[in-house]
């Protein structure tokens, strides 16, 4: 079976991007915090900050993936107006048969 996507919710697209961006942005800490950690060493008012910006990333990344969802959202939504969308094809699978059993 093919179908059409022609519209996608730009709000859920966002919130997708805001949600995979934040998570990304967790796995990205550690290897962040060992720089921090570094530029904290050689730069003495560092450790605060680097604590700080260490926090905040998450936040930052999820509400730049925001954006970016919901302007990608958008614009998928005009660009498939002229084109048509993105044609998807769907198969479905029949479940075998469930194994008798002899009492």
């Amino acid at each position: 079976m093919t179908t059409r996507l022609k519209y996608v919710n730009p709000m859920h697209v966002g919130a997708y991007f805001a949600i995979i961006n934040a998570l990304l942005s967790l796995a990205a800490l550690g290897i962040e915090g060992v720089v921090f950690l570094f530029s904290a060493v050689f730069n003495p008012p560092g450790p605060f900050r680097s604590l700080l910006l260490m926090l905040l990333m998450p936040v930052f990344y999820a509400a730049f993936g925001l954006i970016v969802g919901v302007v990608s959202g958008w614009l998928y939504n005009g660009i498939a107006h002229f084109t048509g969308g993105i044609e998807v094809r769907f198969e479905t699978k029949q479940q075998p048969a469930a194994a008798q059993t002899i009492a």
